[in-house]
């Protein structure tokens, strides 16, 4: 069983409201991609959108890409395409263990 832990954390907002808003706009266009295409397959998504997004959003980390791509796939495949899900400026990261670290 998966659980979900919230922890508040006192990070600096300028450099972490400006992650926020790249991963948001990584969503969307995931999101975009998915309607035009009208498909939810992360295989095809990786090789459409994959370079273009790391060519954009360099200071993005590689693992947080490809989380965020999951999550708006996920995000399709389960409205199957009735509407059209966005993510705010400041909406919330989902954070696995490949993309965040303590230090």
């Amino acid at each position: 069983m998966k659980r979900t832990v919230s922890i508040p954390v006192n990070l600096p907002g300028d450099r972490f409201l400006n992650l926020m808003n790249q991963c948001a706009s990584i969503f969307n266009a995931h999101i975009d991609w998915a309607i035009e295409n009208k498909t939810f397959n992360k295989n095809k998504a990786h090789k459409d959108l994959y370079a273009l997004l790391r060519l954009q959003y360099p200071c993005v980390p590689t693992a947080l890409l490809q989380t965020v791509r999951d999550n708006a796939l996920e995000a399709i495949k389960a409205t199957k395409f009735k509407r059209v899900p966005r993510k705010k400026p400041t909406s919330g990261l989902r954070y696995d263990k490949r993309t965040m670290t303590l230090q």
